[in-house]
């Protein structure tokens, strides 16, 4: 709160290790005045001694930012060991995670591939217009899920309140949890897939839903695949 927010033009690690040098300089500087008794220089230190972390979501940069204020405190408190410990936002750990599930998950499709052919849409011609997108088949399976049946539901093709009632009848309390990060969407918790069965064999999409295209037949088609379901 005391160093509030500074506003820079660029985000490269360069700006980045100057504006926060910047900010730790000027704080010091408004904690000295009026007080003859107290060195500017010597709080510097003892603040810079005690940032014992720092936290950035900026991945990109904070490589060489690292290194710039590791070097900087070194050389300012002459090799006196007070290391610093450089924390990322959570969200690179969830995105990490994230990735190696997808990782993983394209290994188990490429084999079931090889064994049995083509999943869930993909083995139908009826939807040989959709982009051709190298997204695995099982998270291609949650996102549209997500997308139809969502609290923020597709405009075009979303059936948000046919499920909330499909559910409600099923005593399916919960709904479908979704975050947001960045530019991706980490799925917490996928009620639908605990339902799919249940979606499946009453054929949810085909019979309690007052429209139908193709994007909707294409989470039904995934649906009915087994190999996604498990």
């Amino acid at each position: 709160m005391s160093l509030g927010f500074s506003e820079i033009a660029s985000d490269d690690s360069e700006t980045l290790f100057e504006k926060c040098v910047s900010m730790f300089q000027d704080l010091c500087e408004v904690y000295t005045l009026g007080d003859e008794d107290v060195d500017g220089n010597e709080l510097l230190k003892d603040v810079i001694r005690k940032m014992t972390c720092l936290l950035s979501d900026r991945a990109a940069v904070m490589k060489a930012f690292n290194v710039k204020m590791s070097s900087y405190k070194d050389d300012l408190l002459k090799g006196e060991d007070c290391s610093t410990l450089f924390l990322f936002c959570n969200a690179h750990f969830l995105l990490a995670l994230s990735s190696a599930a997808e990782n993983a998950v394209q290994i188990f499709e490429k084999e079931a591939v090889d064994q049995g052919g083509k999943l869930g849409r993909d083995s139908s011609s009826k939807f040989a217009t959709f982009s051709a997108a190298t997204e695995n088949a099982a998270i291609r399976l949650i996102r549209l899920t997500a997308e139809v049946l969502g609290p923020r539901p597709d405009e075009k093709s979303g059936c948000r309140q046919e499920w909330l009632a499909f559910c409600s009848s099923r005593g399916c309390s919960q709904a479908l949890l979704v975050l947001e990060i960045i530019d991706s969407i980490i799925f917490f918790k996928m009620q639908v897939l605990f339902c799919a069965i249940d979606m499946t064999s009453r054929n949810f999409l085909m019979i309690h839903v007052s429209h139908s295209n193709l994007k909707l037949q294409s989470v039904l088609a995934d649906l009915d695949d087994d190999i996604l379901i498990e």
